[in-house]
């Protein structure tokens, strides 16, 4: 998909939104171009594109045609009735998601870029324009206007730190990507907040890995440690890992049972090799299953 900005309506993702938005297009798939969605999700008609958006762009959707949806086997399995998490009250489940908004730049482009690619430390447009522009340029893809990459900075600086606007209260303190952690304010101005993201658990982040992995080398059985922390789109960038935590978390990983991968450091070359035990939904639910068990 080409990169896409908006789509959120300024909306900033909400709680109880991934869960209602399984809950509805399992029961009617095209909900969101029926008359009936504001009934159904209680909201107006902007906020119900926002919705949709948000379950597409977290992956907790997946779209069937032009103008039907339904849940992801992910949005269903954590957020459908008897999902793991359907409040996301587990952090793990709030890593995920933000890798899923970040990993490509189809549903979610400013993410994207920001995470994934930015490499600055101060995020304000005056420094963002330029290098977004000319990265679109790069991959022949037209920018922005500059209302829409404004609506979209604010929408994303509501969605992971200070608001910096005081339109709406409640989208501002309401948003669950908020406790990340991930942006900071000083004196006004947004930061980065890159280093020891402490509460990443080692099976999201090997997740976050083999996701990557098969999207990006689907072919290879390698995978060196630095294509996993500074490649453009990598879990390292994404997640704002410092070397070494995101070494800690390779050897947590390795200790699991069933690792995905195991690490070798022969010669100075570090390197990661897959193993039989790298589906990434299986390491979704082998998560879960550890933090939720069954009663």
């Amino acid at each position: 998909m080409p990169p896409l900005f908006s789509g959120h309506e300024t909306f900033p993702l909400r709680y109880a939104w991934l869960a209602k938005a399984v809950e509805a297009t399992a029961q009617n798939g095209h909900i969101f171009s029926d008359d009936s969605a504001i009934a159904t999700f209680g909201v107006g008609r902007n906020m119900v594109r926002s919705i949709k958006h948000w379950g597409l762009a977290t992956g907790v959707l997946e779209s069937e045609d032009r103008n039907s949806t339904k849940p992801s086997e992910f949005g269903w399995s954590t957020f459908g009735p008897d999902g793991w998490d359907p409040y996301c009250e587990d952090p793990g489940t709030l890593w995920v998601l933000h890798w899923h908004l970040c990993r490509d730049a189809g549903r979610a482009a400013l993410w994207y870029f920001v995470f994934g690619l930015w490499r600055g430390h101060v995020l304000d447009l005056q420094r963002l324009e330029p290098e977004l522009a000319k990265w679109l340029g790069e991959i022949e893809e037209p920018a922005p206007s500059a209302s829409t990459l404004k609506r979209d900075f604010l929408c994303l600086s509501a969605t992971y730190g200070p608001s910096v606007s005081s339109r709406n209260l409640e989208d501002s303190i309401s948003c669950p990507l908020k406790s990340l952690g991930l942006l900071y304010s000083d004196a006004g101005t947004l930061h980065l907040r890159e280093g020891h993201q402490r509460r990443i658990p080692p099976e999201v982040f090997a997740y976050a890995v083999i996701d990557y992995w098969e999207r990006h080398h689907s072919e290879a059985q390698t995978l060196s440690i630095q294509q996993v922390l500074r490649a453009n789109g990598a879990p390292g960038r994404i997640f704002l890992l410092s070397e070494e935590h995101a070494h800690d978390l390779v050897t947590r990983i390795e200790q699991l049972e069933a690792s995905p991968f195991r690490y070798d450091n022969t010669a100075g070359i570090q390197q990661l090799y897959r193993t039989d035990n790298s589906r990434p939904s299986e390491l979704l639910e082998r998560f879960y299953k550890t933090m939720h068990p069954i009663s």
